[in-house]
């Protein structure tokens, strides 16, 4: 098994402070997306929700953890296909 190295990369975090903007955009304005973009009151807490997610996927992503993670994710499922993980 091949063990990542953590390395800050300023590149991901201006792209992680993005996307916690955009999810702290959306969760502040939710009610105005979800009326323009979504079917109204009924996607309210989704909107909310998904504005959570963003914020939290922005943090992993400004630390660049982001790539152990997808690393994690990738053995979990193709572990024994191809070589990965060997």
């Amino acid at each position: 098994m091949r063990i990542m190295e953590y390395s800050f990369s300023g590149f991901w975090f201006f792209i992680g402070i993005m996307v916690i903007v955009a999810g702290a955009c959306l969760v502040r304005f939710y009610k105005e997306a979800a009326d323009g973009i979504g079917r109204g009151v009924m996607d309210y807490e989704r909107f909310k929700l998904a504005g959570v997610i963003a914020c939290g996927a922005g943090i992993l992503i400004s630390l660049n953890i982001h790539m152990f993670v997808i690393g994690f994710l990738v053995q979990l499922i193709f572990g024994g296909v191809g070589g990965i993980g060997n």
